[in-house]
């Protein structure tokens, strides 16, 4: 499993996980270990050091109501998100 977000223990990351699915449903949501490594910065000057911020997951959702369904549970969990341009559906 990913890193889990800070604050956040795994059973409430795992609800949060579940809720995403439910939303967008479970094809654009994306917890796996080789999944989460895409999102990684190749840039970053902590890579691979303790303070390297890394993503515990990703979703991909598609309209304006799945955005907002999204960030009500990542709220509702005390889950921090970062908005990215670079996760479509295709």
């Amino acid at each position: 499993m990913a890193t889990l977000p800070p604050g956040v223990d795994s059973r409430s990351f795992e609800s949060a996980l579940t809720e995403f699915r439910q939303a967008i449903g479970s094809e654009w949501v994306f917890s796996s270990d080789e999944d989460v490594a895409l999102y990684r910065d190749a840039y970053s000057p902590m890579w691979n050091e303790g303070n390297e911020l890394v993503a515990s997951a990703a979703v991909a959702p598609e309209t304006t109501e799945e955005v907002q369904a999204i960030v009500r549970i990542a709220n509702r969990y005390g889950i921090p998100f970062l908005e990215s341009p670079f996760i479509h559906r295709t």
